[in-house]
């Protein structure tokens, strides 16, 4: 049990994964990322055979732009919450000015972590595009 096909893991944690979605947030969770025999935790990139590229065996969808040459704004946020548990938000700034980030029900990013504020943080988008925090 040594080797394992890079796409026959990325298949396996593709059906490992949760997928919540909102207008704005899309949320992907991955639960007890580990060999099922020896519960080792499993990378979530690893090297190429040759060594030479780093393979993401994570795997999730970002928001597409409406048009071909329109600019793709979107941030990818992720979560630590344990060695075997991975959660990763894609937020879609196209058209929101504000988002919220905490552990309240309003919070368009929800961090449910007992020591994080119900609104622990702002990202605001300025007139010139630019996020501020």
């Amino acid at each position: 049990m040594q080797l394992i096909h890079q796409n026959c893991l990325k298949t396996w944690f593709h059906n490992k994964r949760i997928k919540k979605q909102t207008p704005i947030v899309t949320t992907y969770f991955w639960r007890n990322l580990e060999c099922e025999l020896c519960k080792t935790a499993y990378p979530y990139e690893m090297k190429s055979l040759n060594g030479r590229e780093m393979l993401n065996i994570i795997e999730y969808e970002t928001p597409e732009p409406e048009y071909e040459d329109d600019p793709n704004y979107y941030i990818v946020l992720e979560s630590i919450s344990s060695n075997t548990s991975k959660v990763i938000h894609v937020v879609n700034m196209e058209t929101i000015v504000k988002l919220y980030i905490g552990r309240g029900h309003d919070a368009h990013v929800r961090v449910t972590d007992i020591s994080v504020s119900r609104v622990h943080a702002v990202l605001i988008k300025s007139t010139q595009g630019y996020y501020m925090l």
